[in-house]
């Protein structure tokens, strides 16, 4: 007998249809279905704005990061590290005036010299 394959987004959208039930009782309806009754609401709330299309999965990045360094700045960093490759990321930071996330990023790209850790 062949293992059932179940559609996550038709589970959800049985779970909601069962939700609407007279007589069901909402926490147990979770617990029959393995999730907490926050996850339920949610899933509930979300057909009733958007429908069955609600039910799929949502991107869990987030639309804007605000740590992230434009890419003009960046050039410009790549630019100064190029033309002055003995300065090191505290002259840089000086000459462009930015925060700390510039320190990061030139040792991520390696253009930074890394310092020596102490025995």
């Amino acid at each position: 007998m062949p293992w059932k394959e179940f559609n996550t987004v038709d589970l959800r959208f049985q779970f909601v249809l069962d939700s609407f039930q007279t007589g069901v009782n909402f926490t147990q309806l979770c617990a029959q279905y393995s999730i907490s009754t926050k996850c339920g609401y949610k899933w509930k709330e979300r057909f009733l704005r958007e429908g069955k299309e609600g039910l799929l999965d949502k991107k869990k990045t987030p639309k804007n990061s605000p740590a992230k360094i434009a890419e003009e700045t960046i050039l410009e960093i790549i630019k100064i590290k190029n033309n002055r490759k003995f300065w090191g990321t505290k002259k840089t930071l000086q000459l462009t005036r930015l925060n700390s996330l510039i320190a990061k990023f030139l040792t991520d790209i390696q253009l930074s010299a890394f310092l020596r850790k102490r025995d």
